[in-house]
């Protein structure tokens, strides 16, 4: 709701409760009627409301396993149950971007975008390919035209200030096939290990692990 009153661009979604969850089978038609309310068509996103690095996550071309998919995103900590999101499937390069602010001027410095291509029958950049060495294909600069790659690094900006995030932030999203971009994920810390984003990108201006 933030960034879309701001004019970011997000997928379109929706969520259900865990209760709404609990009771899918009362509850299937509503469930289903309340996705297309939404303006949502297969394939659809299915995750937790609250986790990160791809878990819980599936991704469904039909109604079929629909419940399954719910119960996985709600319950993958079974002690602690959470809301679901709903949302379309997006086409387009998937990027992520990460800003950082000079400790002087306090002015954003958004670090070329890394291009992030998914392995071959894998639907999404799953949590093994984030984190496992060699995994999926990973293009530092994005392999785009020089405007797209402003578009994406001010859109990104955007989403920083938008949020009131400071010092660090590394925005998901894509690059569309009309050009616009689509924020999926905003990030208030990226990872830091010596082969992860921030240095990958960091390199690409001739920027350090020290500095």
């Amino acid at each position: 709701h933030v960034l879309n009153a701001e004019g970011i661009n997000t997928p379109k979604y929706t969520s259900f409760s865990v209760e709404e969850v609990d009771n899918f089978v009362k509850n299937e038609t509503m469930i289903l009627e309340r996705i297309e309310q939404a303006g949502i068509k297969f394939p659809i996103v299915i995750k937790p409301s609250k986790e990160g690095s791809s878990l819980g996550i599936s991704i469904l071309k039909n109604k079929n396993g629909l419940k399954e998919a719910f119960h996985d995103a709600a319950y993958l900590y079974r002690q602690k149950p959470h809301p679901i999101i709903i949302e379309e499937k997006i086409e387009g390069m998937e990027f992520t971007c990460i800003i950082i602010t000079d400790p002087i001027t306090g002015d954003p410095i958004p670090l070329p975008p890394t291009e992030v291509v998914a392995e071959d029958g894998s639907h999404f950049f799953d949590y093994d390919q984030k984190y496992m060495p060699g995994r999926a294909h990973k293009f530092t600069p994005a392999r785009c035209s020089d405007e797209h790659i402003k578009l994406i690094q001010q859109t990104c900006i955007k989403v920083m200030n938008t949020l009131e995030i400071s010092n660090l932030s590394r925005i998901d999203g894509f690059l569309m096939q009309d050009g616009s971009i689509s924020i999926i994920d905003p990030n208030t810390i990226s990872g830091m290990g010596p082969s992860f984003f921030l240095f990958r990108q960091a390199a690409e201006i001739n920027m350090s692990h020290t500095q």
